[in-house]
């Protein structure tokens, strides 16, 4: 109102009438937007309360069309010439303390000029050049050499010499940034209306966050695993969009989609779809019918109605346990190092995979097995592969002993097992036996030591000497702990499956004992010194408990509740303790700790034999055999499985519980044997007769304040008797030197029996 227009266009017959924006601003009109992407446009002259029509670019950046007629209002009557106003409307941000502000640019019909206005300019400049408007802003003498004024007859389009208002005309119809545009076109006058066919960009819907979850959550797709892609969408276009309907489609044969349709709401420009509402799953899987790694294309297509306005693309890598073995490798872990399989000797088999993502390969576990004759795995058959580059190499292989009984040329079959959560693959691969035999010295693992009074009994398991040909003898050497002197060598004679041989130690004190034996070649090899602490009981006049000491876990700041603490049976020095922090070990009786892998408190099993054979519940049934350092899970079939005790004299021999039912393995958990005896809470193995066992529950199962129940196996749990207690107990212990030697102690106190101990000599 303040400003030029107030004049009128010759100075004394204002006040000209407003704009387009500043009447909408002001509410003095009927604001019209545009409902398709090209559409005919009939728009009333403006007059006092006319039609006002937007045209949306970016944002808050738009195009204001209005029709101007000399007859439509007073205000009007003496414009240069009637037509189409087209006005360009952007916000400009602040800057440099200045508060931000709209900018109102009228789009003259005659076009922008680098050196003048129409019509003296020579030089188009359709985007950044000015218009009479702009050159007015300056000195008289500048206006009239660069032909500025405040509007002309050229300024509307008048639908006969300006017609079309787009990207190719002068001026042009970018937004400032050049990203957006629109076509005005066919613009023509009749009577009361502006006619022109408009068409805006296509919607613009982005595809955002796409991302990939899989069953296991390891993020890792593997074949047969359900998969589920999650995303986004935006409209990054002009103008809002409906309801959208979106399919997720693929050419791909391996590929199979099983939810591939979603609704997404409207979406107005700039806005995401919410997680409440535009967030959907799209469910897939690929056929297992690949190898190695295959990678698959996917296809978000987005539908407004009928049409489509995307086709967005997005690649998705799964890898199969169908692994391709580019190389098997022969490592000779004892023996002539010629890189060649022969009899009698240690081999490790390495294995390369070819494929080109090998840090998929941890969606995996490995495993070679022997399926010949005179093969035996020494350890686990597990494998580990290099994932950092291609092809993918065994880091560790599996070791086997080749038996001196095979013949050259013979084949040799393992089978490679690939598995996963979701699938498994079975391979067999061969090798053959070379010319040459290679004897290699036996490997003799753990023996187990025990002693009733002054007589130390060594046991040699057969399980435990590793040779390719047979067993001539077998010997133990003992030395004393402080300096090795030699004390004695005992022959172990042959018992069933086992060497044996006892010695008889002068006093108690720390001895060193190593096993060793000989092969029919007269190869030696021997195991490690094992340290074993004979302690002979004093007179029951002599013996007293002495004073009490700590034993110092860790510092102080951790010196809380230890839970419990186990000994291995093979090796006395060796202890372990369970505290809320996770189990510790000490290789000298408690005076050392040093943590292990297990970082949970729970209760440790030790192996007979193996002190650093460990097995522990929780969720899952574990086992250590490097001390707790790590752990690996042993199958339990059933439910809510866990261990109960570990065999004091057969090494391997656990016992557990699965769906309330006694379970016995006698291969450390490979498999597992079914028994009649169900619903008990204790497992006790007689240390000294170990094929005698106890089962059973103190109290009730259902009713704890009522008396429970025994079992008894005299055979190693092939069969069983059920005698019920006579009362509710609150331990019960095997008497290690009597064979049906029981002591119990009462729970609470009985009216009808005397609080306090009791034993008995029969089973129970």
């Amino acid at each position: 109102m303040m400003g030029w227009g107030a004049f009128g266009w010759n100075g004394n017959d204002g006040p000209n009438s407003f704009c387009a924006w500043s009447r909408m601003r002001l509410g003095w009109v009927a604001l019209v937007d545009i409902s398709a992407q090209e559409e005919e446009i009939r728009l009333e002259d403006i007059g006092l309360q006319g039609q006002v029509f937007k045209v949306p670019l970016t944002g808050g950046e738009y195009f204001l069309c209005e029709y101007r007629r000399r007859r439509s209002t007073h205000y009007d009557r003496n414009i240069p010439r009637e037509g189409l106003l087209i006005w360009h409307i952007s916000w400009q941000p602040s800057e440099k303390g200045k508060p931000g502000r709209w900018v109102v640019d009228l789009e003259c019909a005659d076009g922008r000029w680098q050196d003048a206005g129409y019509p003296l300019g020579q030089n188009p400049d359709n985007r950044h050049g000015g218009d009479n408007l702009d050159f007015w802003a300056h000195n008289r003498g500048y206006r009239e050499r660069h032909g500025g004024n405040l509007g002309d007859a050229t300024d509307p389009f008048d639908g006969m010499h300006y017609q079309a208002f787009t990207q190719e005309t002068n001026p042009d119809s970018h937004s400032e940034d050049g990203g957006f545009w629109t076509r005005i076109e066919g613009i023509r006058l009749e009577e009361s209306e502006a006619i022109m066919q408009v068409q805006i960009p296509p919607l613009l819907i982005d595809v955002r966050n796409f991302n990939i979850a899989d069953a296991d959550g390891d993020g890792i797709p593997v074949a047969g695993e359900s998969l589920a892609c999650r995303f986004m969408l935006v409209n990054e276009g002009v103008h809002d969009v409906g309801e959208l309907t979106v399919h997720l489609r693929t050419d791909d044969p391996l590929m199979r989609i099983t939810g591939s349709e979603a609704q997404f709401h409207g979406l107005a420009v700039g806005e995401q779809s919410s997680s409440g509402s535009g967030v959907r799953f799209f469910r897939f899987s690929f056929e297992p019918d690949f190898a190695g790694s295959h990678t698959a294309a996917l296809f978000i297509e987005i539908n407004a109605g009928d049409s489509r306005i995307i086709r967005h693309e997005v690649s998705v890598t799964a890898v199969s346990p169908r692994q391709s073995v580019q190389e098997v490798v022969i490592i000779d872990s004892l023996g002539n190092e010629d890189g060649q399989a022969q009899a009698g000797e240690f081999i490790r088999i390495g294995l390369s995979l070819s494929g080109d993502y090998p840090e998929l390969l941890q969606a995996f576990t490995f495993h070679l097995h022997p399926l010949s004759e005179g093969v035996v795995p020494i350890g686990d058959t597990a494998m580990v592969f290099s994932l950092e580059k291609t092809p993918a190499m065994s880091r560790y292989a599996p070791e086997f002993l080749l038996s001196s009984s095979l013949m050259p040329g013979t084949q040799l079959n393992f089978e490679f097992v690939v598995s996963s959560q979701h699938a498994t693959w079975r391979d067999t691969l061969s090798i053959r036996v070379q010319d040459g035999w290679d004897p290699s010295p036996p490997r003799v693992m753990q023996f187990r030591l025990t002693h009733q009074d002054h007589v130390i009994r060594i046991t040699l398991p057969e399980s435990q000497i590793l040779e390719g040909s047979q067993i001539r003898s077998a010997w133990a050497m003992v030395y004393t702990s402080n300096d090795t002197t030699q004390l004695a060598q005992i022959p172990l004679r042959k018992q069933d499956r086992h060497y044996e041989g006892t010695w008889v130690a002068p006093g108690s004190g720390d001895y060193l004992i190593e096993v060793g034996a000989e092969d029919v070649w007269g190869n030696r090899g021997h195991s490690a010194l094992q340290t074993f602490s004979m302690q002979i009981p004093l007179p029951v006049s002599d013996a007293h408990t002495g004073a009490w000491q700590s034993l110092e876990l860790l510092d102080q700041r951790w010196q809380v509740d230890v839970k419990g603490l186990a000994f291995a049976p093979g090796n006395p020095q060796i202890l372990y303790a369970t505290t809320p922090y996770g189990v510790w070990r000490s290789e000298d009786r408690g005076e050392h700790w040093s943590p292990t892998g297990m970082m949970v408190g729970r209760d440790i099993l030790v192996d007979s034999v193996d002190p650093f054979t460990l097995y522990t519940s929780g969720s899952e049934v574990l086992t250590s055999s490097d001390a707790g350092m790590t752990w690996e899970s042993i199958p339990v079939p059933g439910s809510d499985a866990y261990l109960l005790a570990t065999d004091p004299v057969h090494p391997g021999k656990l016992y557990g519980v699965h769906s309330h039912s006694l379970v016995i393995s006698e291969d450390y958990g490979r498999s597992w044997q079914e028994t009649p005896v169900r619903d008990i809470e204790f497992v006790l193995v007689h240390p000294t007769h170990p094929g005698v066992i106890y089962a059973g529950s103190r109290w009730d199962p259902v009713h704890t304040s009522s008396p429970g129940f025994l079992y008894h196996s005299a055979d190693g749990g092939k069969s069983w008797t059920h005698q019920p207690l006579d009362r509710v107990w609150r331990s019960i212990t095997v008497d290690p030197h009597r064979l049906q030697g029981l002591y119990a102690t009462v729970r609470e106190v009985d009216p009808h029996h005397s609080q306090g101990s009791y034993a008995t000599q029969g089973n129970a």
